[in-house]
């Protein structure tokens, strides 16, 4: 059984993926909180960067799938 995997266009969109979850994870919120509500803020924050780091990367698959 012979299984290829052809390196084409689908490479743009996959990087344009990892390059968005990198910044989200590198340059996400940095704030830090002594407990309580902090907490709460701190988790809607990295929500809120992870969320927009799976929009970038749904419209990349997005337009790489129309151009198609």
């Amino acid at each position: 059984m012979t299984i290829s995997i052809a390196l084409g266009w689908w490479l743009a969109p996959a990087f344009i993926t990892v390059v968005a979850f990198m910044a989200a994870r590198l340059l996400g919120p940095r704030m830090r909180s002594n407990g309580g509500i902090g907490e709460v803020v701190v988790g809607l924050m990295e929500l809120l960067c992870y969320g927009a780091a799976a929009v970038v990367s749904l419209l990349a698959w997005l337009i790489w799938a129309l151009a198609a």
